[in-house]
């Protein structure tokens, strides 16, 4: 399987692209970037350098990887990427789609909102056909025409995908058997209808690997920049008014005519005005590159001092917004019991909010509501617990039932036998009629019914701009979000977290539910859980459990880089631990 998907890659970044006229490349980035720029809020969208080599990259690349850190500008890059192809000719019929609903969904909704943002859009042809083209994003398995009972795709080189460009969002998902499925798919053998000519793969090459085996898109994303020789030359005759500001990343020729590889690496996420900010982009960097031969030391710097370190506490009463705080106890049932109730006083402690929460609304006046709605929304957007499983007192089903159960909300279940209102619920599965995705995430909120004496509590959801409401029975997928898992949070932010470690006894050599645990607990997690913080992060458990955790990277390698590269294969699906301990 490595080898045939490395050779589709190679063939790939080997076809012949068909680079544009050098006129009409500095014209289309005029008109994208200067006369019809996107606005981000109320400022127009300016690229730093790196993210500008990215953008010029993708005009002479048959195959991209682009990868980046939370807030390092993948949106805006995609965004002005694909007016720059599409003014170009190379996106008459773009394909976007990602490996779960929920990113498929959250990267039209980004891409549409962008294109939105651009003041006279009305007269812009082609970006008015690439916001149709947005509204057409899917999962992969759709794209490829999976069938569950059969276990088949429908898509391969006899039934190909049909179009120019194919765009991947949170690539770093995707394993290494759906990734052949995909290259598959473009490699058309049909005489009569050509190949994909584009591949551009885009995510974070530090995240959570694939489930299953392969990492593709992390052994390919490399930390070093590479691009195609002809870039470089043509950066050199670039308009001075077209020229981003500072100087462009260290990168290096692409040794394959379409290949390039572009990695991102400052983070916009932060407020760096903000030290909480400051604090989790420097704890988040320190993570993303640690050296092999790492002891993690300076992350518990007894002098507290370093913005690069965790503060460490051992009440959740002393917790500092403006610094990555770990929360050291033994995470029993009673200690975590004592957690869920501190983090249930900090979810309700906004007085507006909870009188918003307990009002009860008409269903037949939603858009009149929209504002009350918008906070809501915002409110539940700002708190989340991340757990590494959903089993044991530091999973997320513990933890939510003992969230609720503080919810100055509780005592209305006692009342009735419907849903206690006021918590936030996670969709688990796609729902396609509702345009509903695995992940999206929702309140339960009071609604007035027909009967004059009965008050319903429905599910809160926005869905395509829109608030609309739910029973639990017609989704029959719901699940409370106080807490969600580290792998339900990808492509998530939020503005407080809170991160549950497993206890010590959960580490216990022998069982196979404990070596489960044990490759749970990884940087790459960490990492993960971390930067879906915006303003605060707090890490809860014990210490020693932490630094286990930092010493473990998981090495979950294809081996394409190597075949790629015609270098030897040394490489396994194994977790690998640093061979230094941590003093």
């Amino acid at each position: 399987m490595e080898n045939s998907s490395a050779s589709l890659f190679l063939k790939k970044a080997d076809s012949v692209f068909q680079i544009p006229d050098e006129n009409l490349l500095f014209q289309a980035l005029e008109d994208i970037l200067l006369r019809h720029p996107v606005r981000y809020k109320e400022d127009v969208l300016k690229l730093n350098s790196e993210q500008f080599l990215a953008v010029f990259s993708a005009a002479h690349s048959s195959l991209m990887f682009l990868s980046g850190g939370p807030g390092t500008g993948k949106t805006s890059i995609t965004v002005c990427l694909l007016r720059l192809l599409k003014r170009l000719g190379l996106a008459t019929h773009p394909m976007l789609a990602a490996p779960t609903g929920r990113a498929a969904k959250r990267m039209s909704e980004s891409i549409a909102a962008s294109l939105r943002s651009i003041q006279d859009l009305e007269s812009l042809d082609s970006d008015r056909e690439l916001l149709e083209s947005t509204e057409a994003s899917q999962t992969l398995h759709r794209l490829l025409g999976f069938h569950p009972g059969m276990g088949r795709f429908q898509a391969h080189e006899y039934a190909p995908l049909e179009g120019d460009l194919l765009l991947v969002d949170e690539a770093s998902m995707i394993d290494l058997a759906l990734m052949q499925r995909l290259l598959r798919a473009m490699d058309s053998k049909l005489p009569y209808l050509p190949p994909v000519r584009q591949m551009i793969l885009i995510g974070d090459s530090r995240q959570l690997p694939p489930v299953k085996s392969g990492s593709p898109f992390n052994d390919m994303a490399f930390e070093e920049s590479q691009i195609p020789s002809e870039v470089d030359d043509r950066l050199l005759r670039l308009p001075k008014e077209l020229m981003p500001q500072g100087n462009f990343p260290v990168h290096r020729s692409s040794s394959r005519a379409g290949f390039s590889s572009v990695h991102l690496r400052l983070s916009f996420r932060q407020n760096q005005s903000d030290p909480s900010g400051r604090s989790i982009q420097a704890v988040a960097d320190f993570l993303r590159n640690p050296k092999k031969d790492e002891t993690f030391g300076s992350l518990f710097d007894p002098s507290q001092q370093s913005k690069e370190s965790f503060f460490c506490i051992r009440d959740p009463q002393d917790f500092r917004q403006d610094r990555v705080t770990l929360l050291e106890q033994q995470n029993s049932v009673e200690e975590m019991s004592r957690f869920c109730r501190y983090w249930a006083n900090r979810y309700f402690s906004d007085s507006q909010i909870c009188e918003l929460l307990q009002k009860t609304y008409f269903q037949e006046n939603l858009e009149s509501h929209h504002e009350e709605f918008k906070q809501i929304i915002e409110h539940l957007n700002a708190f989340r617990v991340l757990c590494l499983t959903k089993v044991s007192s530091t999973g997320t089903d513990w933890i939510n039932r003992s969230i609720e159960q503080h919810s100055p909300f509780h005592i209305e279940k006692e009342r009735s036998n419907q849903p206690i209102p006021a918590s936030p619920v996670i969709c688990t599965r796609n729902q396609y009629e509702f345009n509903l995705m695995n992940g999206d995430q929702g309140i339960r909120l009071k609604f007035a019914s027909k009967n004059p004496n009965k008050i319903e509590v429905k599910a809160l959801f926005q869905v395509e701009g829109q608030f609309k409401t739910f029973y639990d029975q017609q989704l029959n997928s719901l699940e409370l979000a106080y807490a969600i898992t580290v792998h339900k949070s990808q492509g998530s932010e939020y503005e407080h977290v809170a991160v549950i470690l497993p206890n010590e006894e959960s580490n216990t050599e022998g069982r196979e539910s404990d070596k489960g645990f044990r490759e749970l607990q990884n940087l790459e997690m960490l990492y993960t859980a971390i930067t879906r913080a915006r303003r605060s992060a707090i890490v809860v458990g014990q210490r020693q459990v932490l630094k286990k955790a930092l010493q473990r990277r998981v090495k979950r390698r294809s081996g394409l880089i190597h075949l790629f590269s015609g270098q030897d294969k040394d490489a396994d699906n194994s977790s690998q631990t640093f061979p230094q301990c941590i003093s």
